[in-house]
């Protein structure tokens, strides 16, 4: 009966963890660039040229940059900008059409 009781409480104990990560993954990085302010202008100093730039329906846009590199295939780095500023970031799928155009 306790190795029942050990292995629930450690599935109850990830599935909590990994929902708690989850809810806060957003907020984080919101709350991120609240702190430490970033341009338009030095988000494309620092990843490149947007590979796709899409139109948000808020007036804020969305820019996909190249491919993340390393040893794990994470997909594709975004910031969302609003006013010039960045204001939340991410990690997105291939773009549809990485021709420029949303």
């Amino acid at each position: 009966m306790n190795k029942k009781l050990v292995v629930t409480a450690a599935v109850t104990a990830m599935m909590l963890f990994s929902l708690a990560t989850n809810v806060m993954a957003g907020p984080l990085s919101k709350i991120y660039y609240r702190h430490f302010p970033t341009t338009e202008t030095q988000a494309v100093n620092r990843y490149g040229q947007p590979l796709m730039v899409q139109d948000l329906p808020d007036g804020a846009k969305k820019l996909v940059f190249s491919k993340i590199q390393n040893a794990m295939d994470l997909g594709y780095h975004y910031v969302i900008v609003k006013d010039g500023m960045v204001v939340d970031n991410g990690i997105t799928t291939p773009p549809k059409n990485l021709d420029g155009r949303s």
